[in-house]
């Protein structure tokens, strides 16, 4: 059963770990900590970002894909994991496909 499938019908809150939240993320999901503030109003979250083949501004050089956290103050930002994020076990999946 593929993990979107699994996730659709639940009405209460599923915390899980990063090493889902991470596959979630990768099939197009977004997620969230608890731990953050503004988590549960949608203020904060990560998906991922795959830039499709070069472009002129970045001199062709090819573009790899990265993680996006959409901050509190509602800006889009390059995201990189920390210890405490990768060990706990509060991360949430939402519920919606990233924009």
């Amino acid at each position: 059963m593929e993990r979107r499938e699994a996730f659709e019908g639940r009405t209460e809150r599923y915390f899980t770990d990063f090493s889902e939240a991470l596959a979630w993320v990768k099939d197009g999901g977004k997620a969230a900590r608890q731990g953050w503030d503004g988590w549960n109003r949608g203020c904060m979250w990560i998906r991922l970002v795959e830039p499709e083949g070069t472009s002129d501004f970045d001199y062709g050089m090819e573009n790899m894909s990265y993680l996006e956290m959409k901050t509190a103050d509602r800006t889009l930002v390059p995201w990189t994991a920390t210890q405490e994020d990768l060990l706990e076990k509060d991360w949430f999946l939402l519920d919606e496909q990233a924009p």
